[in-house]
């Protein structure tokens, strides 16, 4: 009798786990983006979780970046960051000094060097060169593909004022927008207008979207489910 009360514990924390895991990948993530240029970029990034009990958001605004994330009512690491400028900038300290490149050895002029290909990379190659890594590779991109089709935005919005110091050179880039806007299909999401008379650049952005995290899962079981993927994985990790 113990051992049957066990077991049903035990399927009981199973059952719970599983329907904890489906409720919490079911609940999309949320995000947006809006940013402008007139002369000087603001940026704002959100995204919110669980109908925004779980919230980040970032902002860009005269040169500096703020951050926030808050968790139900609690907010977490409210600090000024400088992530923007940082990621552009190397500190004087960390900055490895220019060293001259070496020079080759003198050759003969009949003489031509042959480039050696490492074994580790003549596996790789056979890895991914044989008949059955061409098959896990073309399953791995359409798995890719599936992926970002389910983050991809679902809402995009770009509208902007463009003029040059040459009005030929606005002709020319609003011409290569025309054509890049008709191969791909957005003249509804991305409008440029441009000024021929006086040399500026005005954009703002709105993006939004959410991620299903339960759509993500799927795609990534059935990508690694199969033994053939597993055998191209352990192949690729024993190079």
């Amino acid at each position: 009798m113990i051992l049957l009360w066990v077991i049903l514990w035990v399927l009981a924390a199973l059952l719970a786990l599983v329907l904890l895991f489906v409720i919490l990948t079911a609940v999309p993530i949320r995000y947006s983006l809006r940013s402008s240029y007139d002369g000087e970029a603001t940026v704002m990034f959100k995204v919110s979780y669980l109908l925004k009990l779980v919230r980040y958001k970032y902002e860009y605004k005269n040169g500096e970046g703020f951050s926030d994330l808050r968790i139900l009512f609690f907010k977490i690491n409210p600090e000024k960051s400088h992530m923007l400028r940082s990621v552009f900038t190397i500190p004087e300290e960390i900055k490895e000094p220019q060293r001259p490149a070496p020079q080759a050895a003198p050759t003969k002029a009949c003489e031509k060097p042959k480039p050696k290909m490492k074994k580790e990379s003549q596996s790789l190659y056979r890895v991914l060169t044989d008949t059955h890594g061409k098959t896990m590779i073309k399953q791995i991109f359409t798995a890719i593909k599936k992926i970002f089709h389910i983050v991809r935005p679902k809402h995009i919005e770009v509208t902007g004022t463009i003029g040059l110091s040459c009005p030929f050179d606005t002709a020319m880039l609003l011409g290569a927008y025309e054509s890049l806007a008709s191969i791909f299909n957005v003249r509804k999401q991305v409008r440029l207008v441009p000024d021929f008379n006086t040399e500026i650049v005005k954009l703002n952005a709105d993006v939004r979207g959410k991620v299903n995290i339960f759509r993500i899962s799927i795609s990534l079981i059935q990508m690694i489910k199969d033994k053939p993927m597993w055998k191209f994985i352990l192949e690729l990790i024993n190079v």
